[in-house]
């Protein structure tokens, strides 16, 4: 029911002038747009498209609601100390924030918030996570076939880069099969360390690295898989996280990031801290003795994130702000 625009508005050596970002953004946005069409904007991260909102509202008075994603936090929180005052201004003039995971919402407030805003800002915080295809609704799998021959086939499918973490997905394997364990490893993905990767299991049979695939291609192989793995160092929320759980699979995810918040630890995988192989190791080890109640309560667990559910609760709030 809507319209789509799509359009460049800065170059490469712009996207670190953040104020010229944003107001190139914000010509390229007056010329093609009639604001007094809207109601609200949705902007999807806090400094770029936030503070494109912010610059909107302050002119215009038209209210937003701002998304906090994982580069807000650990790229321009962390590391632009000259932009934190702007990022609390974004913050502080929205009518609502929306965290995808609850570890970003208490990293959020604890570590850059200054105490005398911490309320006004945890007042108009909801955690509301992504959602995932409807493809992985019509196509739920309970487990019949797992573990055999008490072999444990991992699977990672994503990116292959420095922050997801791959490399130390294989030395995982290796340990486990060092300590007798039938290992198997599927890697699934493109990315600026495949070759990397390649290269590091070459003269190792029980890791495979394959291409990217669609989902209809990616839901057999998690169907033969009996864990997934993604121990990223940062991860705003982790769609595939979900997208596995919903094949049966138990997950391994990072503490404090993705989707660390919304399972009890134990129910459908554990957490990591993503430089200890032993943790993986360990938690691993945990799954494969209580795999059969996992990998029901994954697939369970996991309708809790389709569109149809999530998408309502976002037209709930547009209504109650409009």
């Amino acid at each position: 029911y809507g319209e789509f625009l799509y359009f460049n508005t800065f170059n490469y050596i712009d996207r670190i002038l953040y104020f010229t970002k944003i107001n190139k953004s914000y010509n390229k946005l007056m010329k093609i747009v009639k604001l007094e069409n809207f109601d609200l904007i949705h902007a999807h991260s806090l400094f770029v498209n936030g503070g494109l909102a912010n610059k909107l509202f302050n002119k215009y008075g038209l209210k937003y609601i701002v998304l906090v994603q994982n580069t807000d936090i650990n790229f321009f929180y962390k590391r632009l100390f000259h932009l934190r005052k702007k990022g609390l201004k974004i913050l502080l003039d929205a009518e609502k924030i929306i965290f995808m995971t609850p570890s970003y919402s208490k990293r959020l407030i604890n570590n850059y918030i200054p105490n005398n805003k911490k309320k006004e800002i945890e007042d108009k915080s909801v955690i509301i996570p992504s959602g995932i295809n409807n493809y992985w609704l019509k196509n739920l799998k309970y487990r019949q076939n797992y573990l055999i021959n008490k072999k444990i086939r991992l699977i990672y499918a994503g990116r292959i880069d420095k922050n997801k973490n791959v490399l130390n997905i294989c030395k995982v394997v290796k340990e486990l099969n060092s300590q007798n364990f039938k290992v198997e490893l599927t890697i699934i993905g493109k990315g600026p360390q495949k070759e990397k990767i390649e290269k590091y299991v070459s003269n190792y049979d029980s890791i495979k690295v394959l291409y990217y695939m669609p989902k209809e291609e990616l839901i057999e192989y998690f169907r033969i898989s009996d864990i997934f793995i993604m121990p990223s160092y940062t991860e705003t929320f982790g769609l595939v996280y979900i997208e596995a759980m919903s094949q049966g699979l138990p997950i391994i995810y990072t503490k404090n990031e993705g989707v660390d918040g919304y399972f009890k630890e134990g129910t459908v995988g554990y957490r990591v801290n993503p430089n200890n192989i032993n943790d993986m190791v360990d938690k691993i080890k945990l799954i494969y003795n209580n795999y059969i109640q996992m990998s029901k309560n994954a697939v369970r667990e996991s309708q809790r994130f389709f569109w149809n559910k999530i998408s309502n609760r976002y037209i709930k709030m547009y209504k109650e702000l409009i």
